[in-house]
């Protein structure tokens, strides 16, 4: 489901690291430049045979480097090589300084639509909602979950929801706490057909990203961990990946889950 056609800049800040990064590496350059030897190397090859020379603007085409003076060689290779670099530093961090002015920081389309006048902003759907406007939008879906057996044990989180064991108790109420929309056990369709209900289906309000939450249990339980690398593996076969789609957590009798572990979960993957 579409919900808006352009989702928010998410690179802005890799872009500022990349900035600094530039700055800090063309000044290092230059003052690794200033270390070597005046002038520039010439390469000659006739045939298998390679010839170096030393050259500057005034002595062409310059004098001949033996052997035993390959140090210079390289010394005046790698000035070379800085004196293109620098310039290609100097480039880019032109491209990106211009990028941040024309584009007021990478927020020009989101400011746009936030200083209409509010009788305005009510009639018109931005091409890139606000947080709260996506997040109510993705919260409209309605779905039926797995039922449960009669003899389930009942659970409840915070805000009422009926779940399945006590970790996804902390696991729900953990989400909440972060303010991270999802649904619980969302039906999820395999190729063959079938549906299967991962425990969470989460989404990343800042990147806009939809991300699978599955917690095993009882991994010291044999015929359960076999079950649960055989989800894995339908996960798998749709393109459903274990750190880039999916969150996995896992808990046995004597190591369970704990709150930190799910907040670093979060922090991580839905922040």
């Amino acid at each position: 489901m579409i919900i808006e056609l352009l989702a928010p800049d998410t690179i802005q800040q890799k872009l500022e690291e990349r900035l600094q990064l530039l700055k800090q590496t063309q000044k290092e350059v230059e003052k690794e430049t200033r270390r070597l030897p005046e002038g520039s190397l010439r390469i000659s090859q006739k045939e298998k045979h390679i010839e170096y020379y030393a050259t500057s603007e005034a002595d062409n085409p310059g004098t001949y480097i033996p052997k035993g003076k390959m140090k210079l060689a390289a010394q005046l290779a790698q000035r070379t090589y800085y004196l293109r670099i620098i310039k290609l530093l100097e480039k880019e961090i032109r491209t990106l300084e211009a990028y941040f002015e024309e584009t007021e920081n990478g927020k020009a389309i989101s400011n746009f639509y936030n200083n209409l006048c509010p009788p305005r902003r009510k009639l018109i759907k931005p091409i890139t909602l606000l947080d709260e406007q996506f997040i109510e939008e993705w919260q409209k879906v309605e779905w039926t979950g797995h039922p449960f057996s009669e003899d389930a044990p009942q659970l409840f989180t915070t805000k009422g929801e009926r779940v399945r064991s006590k970790s996804e108790v902390q696991i729900a109420d953990s989400l909440n706490r972060f303010r991270i929309p999802y649904r619980y056990e969302y039906p999820l369709r395999l190729k063959n057909g079938i549906n299967i209900y991962p425990d969470f289906y989460c989404l990343n309000v800042r990147t806009r990203q939809e991300l699978y939450w599955e917690h095993f249990g009882m991994m010291d339980n044999p015929e359960y961990a076999k079950n649960a690398v055989q989800k894995l593996q339908q996960y798998n076969s749709i393109q459903i990946i274990p750190g880039k789609n999916l969150i996995i957590t896992m808990e046995t009798t004597t190591s369970p889950l704990n709150v930190k572990y799910i907040e670093q979960q979060i922090k991580s993957y839905l922040t």
